[in-house]
């Protein structure tokens, strides 16, 4: 090897070096985004049984999520949180429903840096949703609880809880994210009847 070689070589050499140090120090002075906290869901939902029929809901949300890095040298993440849910429906005949209910969801989340103030986290995972409350009323102002069987009859009662998957991707701009996800239920709100929804997010991170 001649000395213009060598001289190249080890000038890119350190030019790799300094920068590879200079990137793990703008990353380092990174606020890194673990923390999701007080982001707003508006969510298109609906109900959907075998015999086709199709009730429209609107879910808002509002809740927190955790970002656990799997291992330091990948960029492979865990996800956890809860989200309060109000699920919400006003049909023919000024028929109305309301449910308020608590999502537990986890997700594996890769995160993709594209510089030092834009990511990118597509997930993929699964949720676990409780309801506490959930009313329907009737044009004649008759309310029953949905999770009740003797109120419900002759219809199916309400299931209080729910295993569901999801899959979407956000983005984070400095500490502020936005996030668009789809989410389906694996087990049945009521008879033969599955729960499926767009979500639509922004929030903080911490």
């Amino acid at each position: 090897m001649n000395m213009k070689k060598f001289v190249f070589l080890f000038a890119a050499a350190a030019l790799l070096t300094i920068s590879a140090s200079s990137s793990a120090q703008r990353r380092a002075a990174r606020i890194e985004p673990s923390l999701t906290a007080g982001f707003i869901t508006l969510s298109p939902t609906y109900c959907r049984s075998n015999s086709s029929t199709n009730d429209n809901f609107l879910t808002l949300a509002a809740g927190i999520r955790q970002l656990i890095p799997i291992q330091a040298t990948t960029s492979l993440n865990f996800a956890y949180g809860a989200d309060l849910e109000w699920m919400m429906y006003t049909g023919k005949d000024s028929q109305s429903q309301n449910l308020v209910g608590i999502k537990v969801p986890f997700s594996f989340v890769y995160r993709y840096d594209l510089n030092d103030e834009i990511s990118f986290f597509p997930y993929v995972g699964l949720h676990v949703s409780g309801y506490l409350f959930g009313k329907a009323k009737s044009s004649l102002g008759t309310e029953v609880n949905v999770f009740d069987e003797d109120q419900m009859w002759p219809f199916d009662p309400y299931k209080r809880f729910l295993l569901g998957a999801q899959v979407g991707a956000k983005a984070c701009y400095d500490n502020i994210f936005f996030g668009v996800g789809y989410e389906r239920s694996l087990t049945a709100l009521m008879s033969e009847t599955v729960v499926g929804r767009i979500n639509f997010a922004i929030g903080f991170a911490f």
